[in-house]
């Protein structure tokens, strides 16, 4: 009996001696690593230019002047009747600038067939980038005959040279039109 109680009393103490180390432990080896690491900010960063200069990289922070508000809006219209595409084309993006389009609007009225699709082709870089929008059909609109549709969506769109919004249109004997409005800003391309 003397021997079961000896034994349970040590392995209380074994237990008791190891819930105190690991109470104990987390704090000291964090105090032992953060005197051991040195953080130093001494990275040289260059941006060199197709022709081979180097150029300062603008740093600047997310709600900088480098950004000039942008705006642009484009009508389409498929004046050929059998065409099933509209597209429409806002002014290009300034050299030296990339756009980014935060928002797309868009009416579109259809006297006799449907818009049935809306989509933003934008180009980054060498890259064609396919953006589908959510167009939504109006029921009726005040004054419009034939079908309305609309889009307003928030997005996130990077545009190197250009960029267009394309309509697709089905089952029409007359022409579509939709007028499509860009927001966004331009920011110098060479920010990192």
């Amino acid at each position: 009996m003397k021997f079961a109680k000896r034994l349970l009393m040590a392995a209380g103490a074994v237990a008791l001696a190891g819930l105190a180390g690991t109470m104990i432990a987390p704090k000291t080896a964090q105090a032992l690593i953060s005197t051991l690491v040195t953080v130093v900010n001494n990275v040289g960063v260059v941006n060199p230019t197709p022709s081979g200069t180097i150029q300062p990289i603008i740093t600047t922070d997310a709600d900088s002047l480098s950004r000039v508000p942008y705006q642009d809006s484009c009508i389409a219209t498929n004046g050929i009747v059998s065409s099933p595409l509209l597209f429409c084309r806002p002014s290009p993006v300034p050299a030296g600038k990339r756009l980014v389009i935060e928002q797309v609007t868009a009416f579109c009225q259809a006297p006799t067939g449907k818009i049935t699709g809306a989509s933003v082709e934008a180009v980054i870089g060498s890259s064609d980038i396919t953006h589908f929008l959510v167009l939504t059909p109006q029921d009726t609109v005040l004054g419009i005959t034939g079908r309305v549709y609309t889009v307003s969506q928030f997005v996130r769109f990077y545009v190197d040279p250009g960029v267009d919004i394309l309509f697709s249109y089905s089952s029409g004997d007359s022409a579509a039109t939709c007028i499509s409005t860009f927001s966004g800003y331009l920011e110098p391309t060479n920010i990192q």
